[in-house]
């Protein structure tokens, strides 16, 4: 593969990725990592979002890979990069902030920090139901999706009028 080149890196990863080959996609992804790096400084405006890809995809094989704290860094350094593109682009980084986010509220739910996770899928909820005023059809599926979250772990928690709460509105 070519390392140096951000795009082929990154997408070569992600099939490595998509199949399960974590271990052969993780020096990929470090490599497409180190590139997004470099390019970012260079031109942040333009790079900054593939840095944020590339940390967010990293986060996720850490975590299948049960290294739980460097996914973690990954995925709040992704959203330490993404909040401020979606508060000046709402409508092309909202959705990647939700991604991050969501992977946070698992990896806190994994790791029984579970007031992190609810705040985390109660801000993703949030931007959700705002995305979906203006789409719908391809919002709505990720309200739901994330209102399940919420009614598992309000279940988790022994809440189970708002897990009832949540889960009734999910369907």
């Amino acid at each position: 593969y070519r390392p140096d080149e951000f795009a082929y890196a990154y997408s070569y990863a992600t099939i490595l990725s998509k199949q399960n080959r974590y271990t052969e996609a993780e020096p990929v992804f470090r490599a497409a990592l180190r590139r997004a790096r470099e390019d970012a400084k260079v031109a942040p405006a333009a790079q900054l979002p593939d840095l944020a890809k590339a940390l967010i995809n990293l986060a996720n094989v850490d975590s299948a890979t049960q290294r739980l704290k460097e996914a973690e860094d990954f995925d709040a350094e992704a959203l330490s990069i993404l909040r401020p593109l979606a508060d000046q682009n709402p409508a092309a980084y909202a959705s990647d902030v939700t991604a991050a986010l969501n992977n946070l509220a698992i990896l806190y739910d994994k790791t029984q920090r579970l007031k992190q996770a609810e705040d985390a899928y109660s801000e993703v909820l949030a931007i959700h139901r705002r995305l979906a005023e203006d789409s719908p059809a391809a919002n709505l599926p990720s309200v739901a999706s994330t209102l399940n979250n919420l009614g598992v772990l309000y279940t988790t928690t022994q809440r189970l009028k708002e897990a009832e709460t949540a889960l009734a509105e999910g369907l």
